[in-house]
C-alpha cells in the first residue's frame, strides 16, 4: 500500500527550519494533524508540508506514522477537534499525556478514543474537551496568560500568529500560519469601524507586518507578547505603561468573528 500522508502521533511535534534539533522551531504540529512527505534527510529527519495550511518544515519521523487515503475513506472512526486549551488523557500502557487545543482525536463506534494506533482514556470531562467556542475571540481569551514561545501553538507556549490561527481553527475557519500572510485574509476595516473580533496587524520600521492580535473591545487588544495578554489599543498602536510598543499597520475582519467586549 502506498502512503501519501503522515499523521502526528505525539501531543505536540516541533516543526523546524532545518533538519536539526538545534534549528529554529518555526511552528508546531498538533496531535492528529496530517502532513505530506516532501523529502527525506539524514537519520530520522523528514521535510513535510501540513495539509491544513501548507506550512513546511523539518521534523523527526519518529513522531509521525503513515496514513493512507484509503484508511481515511474506510475508517469507522470519526475525528473530533480538541477545544479545551489543555486536557489530560491516559495512554493504554498507563502513562498520562496532555492533549492541546487544535489536536484531532479519533473516536470509534465503541466510543473508544485513539491517537494513531494508541488508545486513550479521557481524564478530563469530554464536555470540557470538545465544547466549541462561540467565536475566535472567545477561543483566544481562553489562552490568557499562556507564555510566549516563538513557533508555539499551545497554551504551554504560543506566538502571536499561532494564537490567531488556532483561535480561528477552533471555530472552523482556516488562516495561514504567519502574520505576514494573515494580513491578506478577510476585508480591510477602517479604524472608525473597528469591532471586537477584528484582527489588528503591526509593522516594523521597514513597514513589514511582524505582529498580530485580536480586538477584545474597541480599546483593547489580546495578543501574545511575553505572554497572551490584554493591552490598550489606539490609532497609533499598542500601549503598555504609557508607551507605544507596536505600530498599527492595518485591521482586517475575517467573517463574523466578534463576541462580548472585554475591557481592561
Amino acid at each position: 500500500m502506498t502512503y501519501d500522508l503522515l499523521e502526528v502521533t505525539v501531543p505536540v511535534a516541533p516543526l523546524r527550519a532545518e533538519p536539526s534539533d538545534r534549528s529554529e522551531m518555526v511552528s508546531q504540529m498538533l496531535a492528529g494533524e496530517r502532513c505530506k512527505l516532501l523529502q527525506r534527510g539524514e537519520k530520522d529527519w523528514i521535510q513535510v508540508e501540513l495539509v491544513a495550511d501548507s506550512y513546511r518544515g523539518w521534523c523527526d519521523s519518529k513522531q509521525l506514522t503513515a496514513w493512507s487515503s484509503e484508511k481515511e475513506q474506510t475508517s469507522s472512526c470519526h475525528f473530533v477537534l480538541m477545544q479545551a486549551p489543555i486536557s489530560f488523557w491516559l495512554l493504554q500502557e498507563g502513562a498520562q499525556c496532555v492533549i492541546p487545543a487544535g489536536a484531532r482525536l479519533a473516536c470509534d463506534l465503541n466510543g473508544s478514543w485513539w491517537l494513531g494506533s494508541q488508545r486513550l482514556e479521557p481524564l478530563t470531562a469530554l464536555d470540557a474537551c470538545f465544547t466549541p467556542c462561540a467565536s475566535p475571540l472567545e477561543a483566544a481569551l481562553n489562552f490568557l496568560g499562556a507564555p510566549y514561545l516563538w513557533g508555539g501553538k499551545t497554551t504551554l507556549g504560543i506566538d502571536c500568529s499561532g494564537l490567531i490561527q488556532l483561535a480561528f481553527t477552533l471555530c472552523g475557519k482556516h488562516l495561514p500560519r504567519d502574520a505576514s500572510a494573515q494580513v491578506s485574509c478577510g476585508a480591510a476595516v477602517a479604524w472608525e469601524s473597528r469591532a471586537p473580533g477584528d484582527l489588528a496587524f503591526f509593522s516594523n520600521e521597514q513597514g513589514a507586518v511582524v505582529h498580530v492580535g485580536i480586538l477584545a473591545s474597541d480599546q483593547t487588544i489580546l495578543h501574545a507578547a511575553g505572554e497572551v495578554r490584554l493591552d490598550r489599543l489606539d490609532a497609533q498602536g499598542i500601549q503598555k505603561e504609557g508607551l507605544h510598543t507596536h505600530q498599527l499597520h492595518s485591521m482586517r475582519r475575517v467573517g463574523e468573528s466578534g463576541s462580548a467586549q472585554v475591557e481592561l
